[in-house]
């Protein structure tokens, strides 16, 4: 995908997750990704992921 392209739809992208079911599947998302990284030690690192959703 093009930047131009990305650009295209990343405002909508970002506006979604203000929605009712936008910020219910944010929630979910974060609880999933929570629950993999519970490992003792365990340290992610977030590259390029946007408003890190």
């Amino acid at each position: 995908m093009s930047i131009v392209q990305f650009d295209l739809v990343a405002d909508n992208y970002d506006h979604w997750y203000e929605t009712e079911i936008g910020q219910v599947a944010d929630q979910v998302e974060r609880a999933q990704a929570d629950k993999m990284f519970q490992l003792p030690g365990m340290k992610v690192l977030e590259i390029g992921c946007g408003v890190l959703r």
